[in-house]
């Protein structure tokens, strides 16, 4: 039995978390994982996955075999990881004569507002994008070889597994998804890119990003207020946000400090750090409550939970409650109440906000159907409504630029198609999240009103769901437990439809 390392396990996901914190809040220049790999590698061994593969008629004990399985296929990669990220944060672009940090272009991107420029931003990325899909590349053949060795089964089939999804049937209902919904999404498309001067046959992913930038907001979403604002709400309902002595607030500016708002649970639920460097603009305010969401949940989960079930398991959990707390900036009432936006305005943001939600949610459901058939190395063309015809793609990147552009309407370009990848299917965890925090709220609605983010009933209640972990309970017991028979697509399709109508 591998009981006996549940401890170390728990040693070496801190160990490893700790080591990303530093160097993502810019307090430690290199991302030194292998360092830690190396000081637990007694936990990387075959051995070890084939005793965990003996219990796994409970769900700790399929979560432990999926961790030794991970580790062990992190430990193979250590080294190709080590040098895809420290090439990634070293490398730089240049544009008209001029040296520019690679991960800065996106940031200079959206908020350039002449669209030559940006196109020349994003084109001058190419190159190093093409060495990070080498990368990609190694490490993907690399997984697919571990996962059937490993397990016996196909990359998909193990997910599939290990997660307990049905992912054919989830890309079944996304597709209709991307076919019910395809009218008003072109209509807003249309609508959005023309305010920014561009005809929707020409957008392209860099037009998107300038145009979610929503400039015209900025004087709401002052970067001084949004800790404010933050702690507003979530006293209201109950929780003393920056006063918890298992929370950390990391506001400290830094040079080199990633300047997106993270939240990095280094020890569920006893140290759970909340990262922030705020720039200014609705896109900080999105991403903190999005962050601080994930921070509650962790620092609420029960202390005496296993180490299972506090950590491990799909993220789609987490997920739902962080875009339960995110989308309090489509509520009109909430942008008045703490935003302080007059009536007119907070119409206007939450539409934006709407929109884009229906943008990122077609391009995540696509983003699952397109990895689906990249790890299953299927080619077969896809047609507008994205059923299989009896042609084929030339290419998966030649795939991933035809269903993005068919989804999003905006043209995207092949170079991304591994960059674009998370692993373990994480775009399938992103929209199962949505699905359920469009239930969670509407029970909420339910219970405590239409203000149910000013009742600090609405604290008590998240925290009888969030002291299950991460999987403790499973996304489908979660909806059971709020009142519904299971996860189901039609309240977020239903939510979008009426929004939009």
């Amino acid at each position: 039995m591998v009981l006996h390392l549940v401890a170390d396990l728990e040693n070496f996901d801190e160990a490893l978390a700790r080591e990303h914190y530093l160097n993502s809040s810019g307090q430690k220049d290199e991302l030194e994982s292998s360092k830690v790999f190396k000081q637990f590698k007694h936990l990387f061994s075959k051995e070890h996955v084939t005793e965990a593969g003996k219990d796994i008629a409970t769900r700790e004990g399929k979560l432990l075999y999926d961790a030794f399985i991970g580790n062990f296929i992190g430990n193979e990669l250590k080294r190709v990881t080590d040098k895809a990220n420290s090439y990634e944060a070293s490398a730089f672009v240049e544009v008209s004569g001029q040296q520019i940090p690679f991960r800065q272009v996106s940031t200079l991107v959206m908020n350039e507002d002449i669209r030559e420029k940006r196109k020349m931003l994003y084109e001058a990325t190419k190159p190093v994008k093409k060495k990070l899909t080498a990368f990609e590349k190694k490490s993907w053949g690399k997984v697919y070889e571990l996962i059937k060795e490993l397990s016996g089964k196909s990359y998909v089939d193990y997910l599939s597994f290990a997660k307990e999804v049905n992912y054919d049937k989830l890309a079944e209902q996304l597709r209709d998804f991307l076919t019910g919904t395809e009218n008003i999404h072109k209509d807003q498309l249309e609508k959005n890119m023309a305010s920014i001067g561009v005809r929707l046959k020409d957008a392209r992913p860099y037009d998107y990003a300038y145009y979610a930038r929503a400039k015209s907001f900025d004087v709401f979403f002052q970067k001084e207020k949004l800790l404010e604002v933050a702690k507003k709400f979530w006293n209201d309902i109950g929780i003393d946000f920056g006063n918890q002595k298992n929370v950390i607030l990391d506001v400290e500016e830094r040079p080199k400090k990633v300047p997106r708002a993270f939240c990095m649970p280094v020890k569920v639920p006893s140290e759970v750090i909340l990262v922030i460097k705020p720039h200014g603009g609705q896109e900080d305010y999105q991403a903190f409550f999005h962050e601080s969401g994930h921070t509650e949940h962790f620092a609420n989960t029960e202390a005496s939970l296993s180490y299972q079930l506090r950590c491990l398991g799909a993220n789609s959990v987490s997920e739902a409650y962080a875009f339960l707390i995110e989308y309090l900036l489509s509520n009109t009432t909430f942008l008045q109440k703490y935003v302080g936006m007059p009536a007119e305005d907070a119409n206007k943001f939450a539409n934006f906000i709407m929109e884009q939600k229906l943008q990122a949610f077609r391009r995540y459901a696509v983003k699952v159907i397109y990895e689906l058939k990249l790890h299953r190395n299927d080619l077969a063309k896809l047609d507008d409504k994205f059923m299989p015809t009896a042609e084929t793609y030339s290419s998966f990147a030649k795939m991933y630029a035809d269903l993005l552009t068919k989804a999003t309407k905006i043209n995207y370009t092949p170079e991304n198609y591994l960059l674009d990848v998370d692993s373990g299917l994480y775009a399938a965890d992103y929209v199962r999240a949505w699905l359920f925090e469009v239930m969670l709220r509407k029970k909420l609605e339910e219970k405590f009103g239409k203000e149910w983010f000013s009742n600090k009933e609405t604290g008590k209640f998240l925290k009888t769901l969030w002291k299950w972990g991460n999987a403790g309970k499973s996304i489908e017991e979660l909806a059971q437990i709020t009142g519904y028979t299971g996860l189901d697509i039609k309240y977020l399709t239903e939510d979008f439809l009426q929004f939009f109508k």
